[in-house]
């Protein structure tokens, strides 16, 4: 995918973001509006966008705090979801725990200072004193996201996926692939199982455009497998009939020439 799309209503809630901020929020949009998981890593959002995995880490955290990607763990992959009216709900949040916690809170002599500060337009940020005291929500989605990385890290470190040709279209076709297959309810390929897909997508397939179109074959037929060898020998039978036809042409044009001798 080499473009990305950025609906109009949300315009006016990102003046503020960065462009890396922006890139991948409309990334995270634009597969989601086709149909598709995100399911990008840091390492290729990172080589996607020319830049580092430690400021992609940052620029998607930044995102979730903000409301506007939620991410979820499937498995070993992480899948984000951009969230259109992410502005509306922390205003929603807001308003509700100020209704919970305002009416109720005493006022003290140092509240009403605070209060003064703020409608003369003072500075509204947290005093000296208040900066070690962590925000209750802040902790309680710090514990939250802990315990699902805890929950899904292995304790032995699996295989890294290898894929046989390190290209935009290859690593979509197989994305939908996966995707295809856990829509069907097959059965989630092992790391090793994988792997083994991927490399006899290369030895029998032989080819980038063998291997898409194979998936794309499966895909289409509903094939819970792969089978390469089955495009290969199609395209080998057109080849041959390429070249037949090629030579036929050529006899006859000869047959022809010497006719006219």
């Amino acid at each position: 995918m080499n473009y990305t799309q950025l609906p109009d209503d949300i315009l006016p809630k990102v003046r503020t973001w960065s462009a890396m901020q922006l890139a991948i929020w409309a990334d995270v949009y634009t597969m989601g509006k086709a149909g598709m998981i995100y399911y990008r890593t840091n390492e290729q959002l990172a080589e996607r966008w020319q830049t580092d995995e430690r400021t992609v880490r940052r620029v998607v955290k930044q995102l979730t705090e903000l409301g506007a990607v939620t991410a979820q763990q499937d498995g070993r992959r992480r899948i984000l979801t951009a969230v259109l009216d992410f502005e509306e709900r922390r205003r929603t949040k807001r308003s509700t725990v100020q209704a919970d916690h305002g009416p109720t809170s005493p006022r003290t002599n140092q509240s009403a200072k605070g209060d003064q500060a703020v409608r003369e337009g003072g500075p509204t940020g947290p005093q000296k004193e208040d900066q070690a005291v962590p925000q209750v929500e802040h902790r309680v989605d710090k514990e939250v996201e802990q315990q699902v990385e805890q929950k899904h890290v292995p304790k032995k470190a699996e295989p890294q996926i290898v894929l046989p040709w390190d290209t935009e279209a290859f690593r979509e076709a197989w994305a939908m692939w996966l995707d295809e297959r856990r829509q069907m309810g097959v059965k989630k390929y092992t790391p090793r199982g994988e792997q083994r897909a991927l490399k006899n997508l290369l030895d029998v397939g032989g080819t980038e455009e063998i291997a898409i179109a194979t998936i794309n074959y499966s895909i289409a037929q509903s094939y819970q497998g792969l089978f390469p060898e089955r495009i290969k020998n199609e395209q080998q039978k057109n080849n041959w009939r390429d070249r037949s036809s090629r030579q036929l042409d050529t006899a006859k044009a000869l047959e022809w020439a010497n006719g006219k001798r």
